[in-house]
This record gives C-alpha cells, structure tokens and sequence, in this order.
C-alpha cells in the first residue's frame, strides 16, 4: 500500500460492509509498504450537526523492519517472508543480482521451516508475486536455487510453469511440451516413475498438453497429477 489519503476511510467501509453482513466486529490491521516513515493513519473521523463517528484501526509499516530482520522474534513467524519480500524489492528493485541474492535466500530459509507443503507452497506464491523477477533472471534463479538445494524437492511452482510454458508450449513444438510437463511435477515432487513420463509423452495435442502443465503446477502430490493424467 503506497501513500494513500483514501485509506482511513475505505477500511472504515470495510470494516462496516462485514460487521453488517456477519455481525462481528473485525480487528483492522493495515500493513503499509510505503517509504515513507512519517505516513501513519491510525483513525478516521468525521462529525456533522452533533453526529459523527471515531473509527481506529492497527497498521504494521514495512520499513519499521528494517534492519531488524535478524531478531530472533521474527525468525520463524510467516509474516517474517511477507515483510522481508516487501523490504527486498523495495531495496534492490534497481539491483537484479542483489534480487536474485535475496530471493534465494528468503525461499530457501522458508524451505527450511517446519510448514506443511502448502502453506510453504501459499507463501512462496506470495513471495514469487511479491519480487517478481525479469525474463532474462528467471532461469538463473531457478538454476542457482537447484545448486543450493539440490537434494530438495521445491514446491516452487509459478516460476517453474512460467519457464516451462515459455521453453516449451510457446515455441510449439511437443517434444519440447513434453519435457515441459515432465519438468514440473519432477521439480516438484521428485523422480516420476516412467508409467507417468509414457503416458505423457503420448499426448499429442498441445491444448491438451498446455492444460495438464497447469495441473501440474496445481497438484498437490504426484498422485494427484497422475489422476489428472
């Protein structure tokens, strides 16, 4: 959320919109990626002919943060990957090593969490749209991230259907859409038994191909993207 006057406001819209609808009173936490430290709304206010209303709410600002990622507090909370997402695009937005050095980093130390596959799978979708890297960068990371963690089964799938449509559907060639589809639930999930790999290579039709790339990336287990075989 960058500076905007607005805000208050619309989170006392929201806050209204699901107190009539479900009849609770919601606790308001905006967390504010903006640059500037001086920016804080806290209230919005507004009074007309004796009536009116005070509405508060909580913000969490991003920048309060830096520097102070190490803190053992922080280490193992899941805001922790959020934070430190928004705090590494804004730093090396202008730098795309010292992204890729960062984002490497932040996803192998969430690998390294005790999550369950899919919340580690739900924040590295979160960090993948939170640092979104250039064309030109995106193999590079998925080759440096391999080095690093080479004995690791990566649940990292949106950059991994990225590159695979565009190394291989986008050209239209099938041995390539093959590769693609074998590629994904490989990184994913480990060795794909060749019963798997014989009955994807016997698809023929790209739409067909192209939509189980997605399923791929989608399923939650190898068994999974065998049923949608």
């Amino acid at each position: 959320m960058q500076n905007d006057p607005q805000l208050p406001r619309r989170l006392l819209s929201y806050h209204y919109r699901i107190f009539n609808k479900h009849g609770v009173s919601p606790v308001n936490l905006a967390i504010l990626e903006d640059t500037s430290r001086k920016w804080r709304p806290t209230s919005y206010r507004y009074q007309s002919l004796g009536c009116g209303i005070a509405f508060h709410f909580r913000i969490c600002k991003t920048i309060d943060f830096e520097g102070k990622l190490d803190d053992p507090r922080y280490q193992h909370q899941q805001a922790f990957f959020v934070i430190a997402a928004h705090l590494g695009i804004q730093q090396h937005r202008r730098n795309p090593q010292n992204l890729i050095d960062c984002r490497l980093d932040l996803t192998v130390k969430l690998t390294k969490e005790e999550y369950t596959r899919l919340k580690i799978l739900q924040l590295l979708r979160l960090i993948d749209w939170l640092m979104p890297l250039p064309d030109e960068l995106k193999i590079q990371f998925r080759n440096q991230l391999r080095q690093r963690q080479p004995e690791k089964n990566m649940p990292h799938i949106t950059l991994f259907e990225e590159l695979a449509l565009k190394e291989g559907l986008e050209k239209g060639i099938l041995q390539n859409a093959h590769e693609a589809n074998l590629d994904v639930p490989d990184t994913r999930f480990g060795q794909v038994p060749d019963s798997v790999r014989e009955r994807v290579n016997a698809l023929c039709s790209e739409p067909t191909l192209k939509d189980l790339l997605r399923r791929a990336a989608r399923a939650s287990s190898l068994h999974k993207f065998q049923v949608a075989l």
